[in-house]
């Protein structure tokens, strides 16, 4: 068995700074104003927290000649922080971190927490099976083992109006955001559900001249066609008649109609299919 503990912490983050220090800018051109605008400042800064440790263990046990078992876990003691960092196709996304400090709260805006890639515990186990049939060849049959722990998700709403609190703080900037997103409890303070998924291969391959061998594949995924609901529709909407906070900003929530729904099909694993591949090796 092989054991490795993996310790990450991110420094350094790109980030941008919208402060009433950083001053303003009046925008004039070819004799037009086009208005004032508050200047954004981009540097590095270790507040923003990203921290990643986990533990990671790979073994192999061969039971005999002609099977194998192995085996990959990996369990997560810590990814947290409160800069999610770059998502899908948004290279250098900064967070509202350091954008007017007078109004945004780090607990309501950007709380410390669990990351969206948290995932206490992955586990993938298998085995490969070989059957020699002399001059026909062999067969290979291999069972596999998936095994996800359950993501998380953040109790929090977008596009909430500043209140009247705010804007009054606000009110030395030259210009100001409309809306922010608003956290009602620690970042990814909520889980969605595990899952467990069996794949199956089997391979069978000839010898025909020297080293060339066709071959022909098949491979069953999530064969046992798990259909369980792991990710949902997560939704909720400021209470405004609830209690609120020292800048005016709603503590509770409301659940969305479609709250604890499916939002997609990737709410789902993927059904069960499968795949054939023909190809020759020399």
């Amino acid at each position: 068995m092989v054991s490795e503990l993996v310790d990450r912490d991110v420094t350094g983050v790109v980030e941008d700074f919208i402060t009433l220090q950083g001053g303003s800018t009046t925008v004039l051109e070819d004799g037009f104003n086009f208005g004032t605008f508050q200047n954004v400042t981009i540097g590095n800064s270790d507040i923003p927290e990203r921290r990643y440790r986990a533990l990671q263990f790979q073994s192999k046990y061969q039971v005999f000649d002609r099977l194998g078992l192995y085996a990959n876990y990996t369990y997560q003691l810590k990814n947290d922080g409160n800069f999610e960092g770059e998502g899908v196709n948004t290279p250098g996304s900064a967070s509202v971190f350091g954008d007017y400090p007078e109004f945004f709260s780090p607990t309501r805006n950007y709380p410390n927490g669990r990351l969206n890639d948290y995932q206490q515990h992955k586990v993938r186990a298998w085995s490969i099976y070989t059957q020699p049939l002399g001059f026909l060849g062999s067969v290979d049959v291999s069972l596999l083992y998936r095994f996800d722990s359950a993501a998380t998700y953040s109790l929090s709403s977008g596009s909430v109006p500043l209140t009247a609190i705010q804007r009054t703080l606000g009110a030395g900037y030259a210009t100001t955001p409309n809306n922010q997103t608003l956290f009602y409890n620690t970042r990814g303070s909520e889980f969605f559900d595990s899952a467990n998924l069996f794949d199956l291969g089997v391979q069978y391959e000839i010898p025909v001249f020297r080293s060339l061998r066709p071959y022909v594949k098949f491979d069953l995924f999530n064969m046992l066609n798990n259909d369980k609901l792991t990710s949902w529709n997560t939704t909720v909407s400021p209470n405004n008649a609830g209690a609120r906070d020292g800048f005016g900003l709603p503590t509770e929530f409301v659940r969305g109609a479609n709250f604890g729904r499916a939002a997609s099909n990737a709410s789902y694993p993927a059904a069960r299919r499968y795949a054939i591949a023909l190809g020759f090796r020399f």
